[in-house]
């Protein structure tokens, strides 16, 4: 018997296991809607730059420009080929709001309970134990943490790749297909998982048209991501692509030997980094190990070498949805382990065979309370480590750090801001900094500062918002507030271009105004001494304090 045939039993089916498993899935649903929608209240709580980026993207695609974007410079994609834009932005032609989107994600991670309890029931034989796997997805920390992590189309993956698992199990082709493409669509990165899963369905002497078509597939998306779609929308792509992959007449099976050759150190620090181990490493164990006993938790890591091989310097996986497609797998091989582990107690005659089911609850039980553990345990998941440029790891936090900050309360300094950001006019460009990106991103225009080269980039903007204390914050993973941007920041004002119309110890809002000479105001007098002094911190002190917490 092979880990994915199905048990089968002559004992009466209960319809309760159903209800409690959808009542589960509702309750998810909800508490991490709430939660993610309360973190965006409290807005400055979190570094909401990837978040604004896709924000925008889903913003213009709505409004007929598909994935159209302006915060890394005018293009297309953002250097990524996510066609599940375009399709997911259409709930945005009716609700034009960021939060939607957290709602959104918290709803599709729910509805991966669907396919845990099915696959459960598939594998182990009962509705109960379909209950017990579809608990064990919704409360496992890899799951919520993917839940309240960047807001990504990638995080879309977890739940894409979850069902294509499913539909494989069922032997329904068509079903697995269709989920596999629309895991492939929300990145370039999936192919290589597809074409692994091809390799496993050859092993598992499925019909020749699984793997067949799962090989083709994932090299053919492979291709046309990156040889044709991205290079065309985003000539600026070449900066990261180009180092490996098609540089100097090397193409992408010679890259690995590339960095390898030119770089040992820092390419085998970037496959075993300490991110990628800790979050193998923390999603097994909370699993009970039993994922350990079946090579399919591999399958997600072509994800991660994908994106290795694609970076041009060591790249810290900080975001949570680049490793979202680790969450699938790893769930599917825990139950296979499990299948396994209760055939195989029924063969050595440890329980009856009347027990063997009830030992197969039993082994999906400790996936539950491992999770448990974990999720409220030192080491939880939500304590992830983050690299903040300093070859150096710390902790964000542990879950109820997290929690708390889900429903902190804005302070008056950022309630201030926000009002002064909604007051723009829509159709306005604006310049920002990280942290004030995703309060401005419903509209067609909006710049990163920090990617401006120089004065000529702010020549069209009509606006530039700062908020100060990105530059004194450890967890903001794309800080720009160094004393070479404080100074251009100075230059906005002191060259005329720009005046002060609302400036705090906290926050600043620049507005066009393309004089010759600085206006002496009070605003701008109070704007230039703050600049100075956070200039002086940061070079006194080397820019980052310890103990300065996030968002404060």
């Amino acid at each position: 018997m092979t880990p994915d045939t199905p048990k089968t039993s002559g004992s009466k089916k209960l319809a309760w296991p159903q209800v409690v498993a959808g009542l589960l899935i509702l309750a998810y649903a909800v508490t991490f809607a709430h939660f993610g929608i309360e973190r965006y209240r409290a807005t400055f709580s979190h570094d909401w730059r990837d978040e604004a980026l896709n924000n925008q993207m889903f913003y213009n695609t709505a409004k007929g420009d598909p994935l159209y974007s302006t915060v890394k410079g005018p293009q297309r994609h953002h250097r990524h080929f996510r066609p599940i834009f375009v399709p997911a932005s259409l709930p945005y032609v009716i609700v034009h709001d960021a939060r939607a989107w957290f709602a959104a994600v918290a709803l599709l991670m729910a509805l991966g309970g669907v396919a845990a309890f099915r696959l459960g029931k598939k594998l182990l034989g009962e509705d109960i134990h379909g209950l017990a796997a579809c608990a064990a997805w919704l409360i496992w920390p890899a799951t919520i943490e993917v839940t309240m992590g960047n807001l990504d189309p990638e995080t879309f993956v977890a739940v894409f790749w979850l069902f294509a698992i499913l539909f494989y199990v069922e032997n329904r082709f068509a079903g697995w297909l269709a989920f596999a493409i629309l895991a492939l669509a929300c990145k370039e990165t999936q192919a290589p998982v597809l074409a692994a899963f091809g390799l496993v369905a050859l092993a598992d002497r499925k019909p020749w048209r699984w793997g067949v078509t799962a090989l083709a597939l994932g090299v053919a998306w492979f291709v046309v991501a990156l040889k044709v779609v991205i290079p065309m929308y985003a000539p600026d792509f070449g900066t990261i692509y180009n180092r490996f992959v098609g540089a100097e007449g090397v193409d992408f099976p010679l890259s690995v030997w590339v960095a390898l050759r030119e770089h040992p150190k820092d390419t085998l620090a970037q496959i075993f980094s300490r991110e990628h181990v800790m979050l193998l490493e923390h999603g097994v164990r909370s699993l009970g190990y039993l994922s350990l006993l079946s090579p399919v938790a591999l399958l997600g890591t072509g994800t991660i070498a994908l994106q290795i091989l694609l970076q041009n310097e060591p790249l810290p996986v900080r975001q949570t949805h680049m490793l979202a497609a680790l969450l699938p797998f790893t769930f599917w091989a825990a139950l296979r382990g499990a299948a396994w582990l209760s055939a195989n107690i029924a063969k050595l005659r440890v329980v009856g065979t009347r027990r063997q089911k009830d030992a197969a609850l039993g082994l999906v039980g400790v996936m539950i309370a491992a999770s448990i553990v974990f999720h409220i345990g030192p080491q939880s998941l939500f304590g992830k480590y983050q690299n903040y440029g300093h070859d150096r790891f710390e902790r964000y936090g542990d879950a109820t750090h997290v929690l708390a900050k889900s429903f902190r309360t804005p302070t008056p300094a950022e309630r201030d801001a926000v009002q002064a950001l909604d007051a723009i006019d829509q159709d306005a460009f604006v310049i920002a900094n990280s942290r004030l990106l995703l309060l401005l991103s419903n509209r067609r225009r909006l710049g990163e500062f920090g990617n401006q080269i120089d004065l000529n980039g702010f020549d069209e903007a009509q606006y530039v918002a700062l908020w100060f204390l990105e530059a004194e914050c450890r967890t903001c993973t794309y800080a720009r507030l160094s004393p070479e941007s404080l100074d251009l920041a100075a230059d906005l004002v002191t060259s005329g271009r720009f005046t002060a119309t609302h400036a705090t110890d906290a926050f600043a809002l620049l507005t066009a105004v393309r004089e010759s000479a600085m206006r002496d105001t009070p605003e701008n007098q109070r704007y230039l001494a703050r600049l100075a002094d956070l200039k002086g911190r940061l070079e006194r002190d080397e820019g980052l304090p310890p103990d300065i917490p996030d968002g404060v």
